[in-house]
């Protein structure tokens, strides 16, 4: 006996399309592409650190969230009437990722 819940009778992944940055639309239904195939929805995007809120709907974890970094949208999959963002916000969204995925350095002086 597990001591995860999970659901013998989900949908297989064939009557899903994977996540991309298109579907970072609140309210978009998806789940997790875990073993148990987490199911949850978009709940927010967040512009200011290219994060969203994914609200789990089902198993132990009901109700809570996770906010993850916008790259992560591929760990989802969708169902086939998700609603998309329009080109120009997907693409805002794309160079914000862009953005923060940069390296930098910052340059250290000891104390004498």
């Amino acid at each position: 006996m597990s001591v995860h819940q999970s659901n013998k009778n989900s949908l297989p992944d064939s009557e899903f399309i994977p996540g991309d940055i298109t579907f970072l639309v609140p309210g978009n239904s998806c789940r997790l592409l875990d073993i148990r195939r987490t199911p949850g929805v978009i709940e927010a995007y967040f512009e200011d650190s290219a994060m969203f809120r994914w609200r789990i709907m089902d198993f132990e974890d009901k109700g809570k969230y996770w906010d993850l970094p916008a790259e992560d949208i591929v760990r989802f999959q969708f169902t086939r009437d998700s609603k998309r963002l329009d080109n120009r916000t997907a693409g805002d969204i794309t160079s914000a990722v862009n953005r923060y995925q940069a390296t930098i350095s910052i340059e250290a002086t000891a104390k004498p």
